[in-house]
């Protein structure tokens, strides 16, 4: 795959999911001034544990399927979302997991959704 189809697979999906993205950074912000309820916080690292060891994660995928990306960053193959740093996707609140974008695909096509291994959480400040 060529590093411009890697990267404008990156800005489209950054486009369509911007607010997502800013979500993701002021939780990440939070976290780190420790200004988070526990109950996010303890979603946030069971999310980061899941995602570790996710078979869509790019290191696992490469490692055991041979997945192949430009992408220069550890990410979901499914959504392309940077994963298991500190300001990833695992913080995005209001997010489900990159299964979802799967099942977008698979549903055009008949095949049966998977089930997402994280969905979005809610707080009592985001209700």
């Amino acid at each position: 795959m060529s590093v411009i189809k890697d990267y404008l697979k990156i800005v489209q999906a950054g486009i369509r999911n911007g607010d997502k993205i800013i979500e993701g950074l002021v939780v990440a912000s939070q976290v780190k001034n420790n200004n988070i309820e526990p109950e996010a916080l303890a979603e946030i690292l069971k999310r980061k544990d899941i995602c570790a060891s996710c078979p869509f994660n790019s290191v696992n995928a490469a490692r055991d399927n041979g997945y192949e990306s430009n992408v220069p960053y550890q990410h979901c193959t499914l959504c392309i979302c940077r994963i298991g740093g500190e300001d990833t996707k695992e913080y995005c609140l209001s997010c489900n997991c990159g299964i979802t974008e799967l099942n977008k695909r698979n549903k055009e096509n008949g095949i049966a959704p998977l089930p997402l291994k994280w969905q979005a959480f809610k707080t009592t400040n985001n209700e």
